[in-house]
Formats: structure tokens, sequence, C-alpha cells
């Protein structure tokens, strides 16, 4: 799992450890990382697509809001080989 707390969203910390991932799974031969993020999170859904990930997949009615209101997740995938 990997979160950023909203205070410090837009600082380039979630893009630092999404690339430090990747770079850790492929040391251990790993040839792609797959992430789910809920739709409609236009900020994560840019960051993803600037690391080249790609959609793949959907996952209705995922995630519960708050407010019990449901959202979709987008399933992602992303080559590091």
């Amino acid at each position: 799992l990997i979160a950023v707390t909203p205070k410090k969203r837009s600082g380039g910390i979630g893009r630092m450890m999404t690339v430090r991932a990747a770079q850790a799974a492929r040391a251990h031969g790993a040839h792609a990382m797959y992430l789910e993020v809920r739709d409609g999170n236009a900020a994560a859904l840019g960051l993803y697509a600037a690391l080249r990930f790609v959609q793949v997949g959907r996952r209705r009615n995922y995630y519960r809001g708050g407010d019990g209101e449901y959202f979709d997740a987008i399933t992602m995938r992303m080559p590091i080989d």
C-alpha cells in the first residue's frame, strides 16, 4: 500500500515511492506493477498516467465513501522491464 497524507500531497512523495517500488520490483525480477485507484481521483490518475500506467480493468463499487456512496476502482498496469 502506498499512500500520502493530504497535507503532503502534490510534493512528489507519491511519485518517488512509486518509482522506488518499481525499481525494487524490477531488481527482484518483476515485469509489471499493478495498482488500484479510486475512479475520479484526478491527481492520482494523472500521476499514474505520467508513470506509464494504463487502465486494464475496473472493479465496480470497490471503495465506500464516508457518506455511504460507492466508487469504482480503476485497475492499472505499468511495464517495468
